[in-house]
């Protein structure tokens, strides 16, 4: 609080929530989300963000923010023409044969206008609001003084408030960098290019700075327009297992998801799902994946045990964990929610309220977890609006069995096998070194020994030919980590989906194999 305008800034924020009632403690949701409001940008943009993460915020306030919308004023079009010019290095002519000046959408953050380039492509033109960076900055710098004095208080959550205004802070560094979502733009583009019935826009790098991002106009019919989309002879049920489809494939398969994916930034566009708006996406490792699906494996399954074991594993335990509480209120949990048939289980609720027991064990999740269990409840209310026949556990089981079952599961654990094995045979090669240099000492009495040895030559030819056998099973051990990583990266020719090479070495490996079991059948001995 250095200067006299951030004084000012606290004392209008604390008189605002004072006059809905916060000074006596009354924090109804209602009230929070009228001071927020009144707050302006920052606040509205803090409270949609805090609307998507169930580990932070209990329900009757993320459906209280969820109301939030950015009611602002629209900025006059001589602005954002300047700030067109500033950041292209020109006029606006030099760029866009058409600029339409009644802005299409005027939000918190950013105002987007229509428009066409030189060569006729319709375009649209998202242009930041002038000086709403420094706006949002001040206030986040002014929330991280007063969310430092919480260090002095007792925490009763998982999260403490210096983590979340560090996560905010991070957040809306993101948005507010328009390259960013040009990037996840292209990104998406990318994964999708295969995908026949998902539709990207272009980006215009060449027209896009970190204020400015201009990509291609997509028309369409939203969505949520129920009637409109049966009007036009769109199947609803096939639009909603292509979107549930696409979006288990983005998360599973590309570990990279659209994490905004309301109504209104879904079109039919030609036949086409199109989406818009990527300033909100999620990204998971293979860990989180893998972890992820057997969580809902566990759920399709019935299986408690991997249930809980994924939890512990995609959270962060935030104090001491009760793992036998734990374990005993995911299973009444599931009991209360588990039904004759498994298809009539609310898959996306249940996983909402394994999280909630969770945290009330002190168990925080990942940022990006929320945004895919956010996004699985948002599509969960799209199908049941637009075909309220279909159950979200129908589109999903499929893919979740699949995933059980799929080669890349296969491959990786080939790998570990691979590598485990590797790892235990380069660690007995020192067993036989180790075996001779006892031997040896011994043989010159550097070693007493309570026993007396007799025959050592036998003893050490014995010892020659266990060790011949131990490079031999080496060798066969070798055979099978090369086929098996030959196997997982597919490479060469193949047979029946099988690397030829890779197959040819566990055949050779089972042929020596098979040699060296004999040869100590045979001798009795190792």
């Amino acid at each position: 609080m250095k200067t006299q305008s951030t004084r000012q800034r606290f004392q209008q924020i604390v008189g605002i929530f004072a006059k809905y009632g916060l000074k006596e403690g009354i924090t109804s949701p209602p009230q929070l989300r009228k001071a927020l409001e009144e707050l302006g940008p920052t606040f509205i943009k803090i409270a949609q963000i805090l609307s998507t993460r169930p580990d932070i915020l209990s329900e009757p306030y993320i459906e209280e923010f969820q109301k939030l919308q950015d009611d602002v004023k629209q900025e006059e079009f001589s602005a954002i023409k300047e700030i067109v010019e500033i950041q292209l290095g020109g006029n606006l002519d030099d760029f866009f044969a058409q600029f339409d000046e009644e802005p299409i959408a005027s939000a918190s953050i950013a105002q987007v206008h229509g428009g066409r380039l030189w060569n006729g492509t319709k375009v649209v033109i998202k242009v930041k609001r002038p000086g709403i960076e420094n706006m949002i900055f001040n206030d986040l710098r002014l929330l991280k003084h007063v969310s430092a004095l919480t260090r002095f208080i007792p925490r009763t959550s998982v999260w403490n408030p210096i983590e979340v205004v560090d996560e905010l802070w991070d957040s809306l560094e993101l948005e507010l960098n328009f390259l960013h979502e040009a990037e996840n733009i292209q990104r998406f583009r990318e994964f999708h290019k295969e995908i026949k019935f998902i539709t990207i826009p272009q980006i215009y790098p060449e027209f896009s700075t970190r204020d400015v991002l201009v990509m291609e106009y997509i028309d369409g019919i939203k969505v949520y327009e129920k009637n409109t989309l049966a009007e036009a002879g769109y199947d609803l049920e096939e639009i909603c297992s292509k979107i549930i489809y696409n979006f288990m494939y983005q998360v599973f398969e590309n570990g990279f998801f659209h994490a905004d994916l309301h109504p209104g930034n879904i079109l039919i566009s030609a036949k086409k799902i199109a989406y818009l708006d990527f300033g909100l996406v999620g990204h998971l490792n293979q860990r989180l994946r893998t972890q992820f699906n057997r969580l809902l494996a566990g759920i399709v399954q019935g299986d408690l045990d991997q249930m809980v074991s994924s939890v512990i594993q995609i959270g962060v335990k935030k104090g001491q964990l009760d793992r036998a509480l734990l374990y005993s209120e995911i299973e009444q949990l599931y009991n209360n929610y588990i039904s004759a048939s498994i298809y009539d289980l609310d898959i996306p609720r249940l996983v909402e309220e394994i999280f909630r027991i969770c945290r009330q064990n002190r168990i925080a999740f990942p940022r990006d977890i929320t945004l895919l269990l956010k996004g699985i409840l948002v599509l969960e209310g799209l199908i049941s609006r637009l075909a309220p026949g279909m159950a979200i556990i129908d589109l999903m089981t499929p893919f979740i069995h699949n995933q059980i079952m799929s080669s890349r599961n296969t491959k990786q654990e080939l790998i570990k096998f691979a590598h485990g094995l590797y790892r235990m045979t380069r660690s007995s090669l020192r067993i036989p070194e180790k075996l001779l240099e006892i031997l040896n000492k011994a043989a010159a009495g550097k070693v007493a020994i309570q026993l007396e040895i007799l025959h050592l030559q036998e003893v050490t030819a014995d010892l020659m030919k266990s060790m011949n056998r131990i490079v031999f099973a080496l060798v066969v051990s070798s055979l099978i980590i090369g086929s098996s990583l030959v196997i997982a990266a597919e490479v060469g020719p193949k047979l029946i989906t099988i690397p030829i090479l890779g197959l040819a070495g566990y055949i050779g490996a089972a042929i020596m194999g098979l040699w060296l079991l004999i040869s100590i059948i045979r001798s009795g001995k190792i």
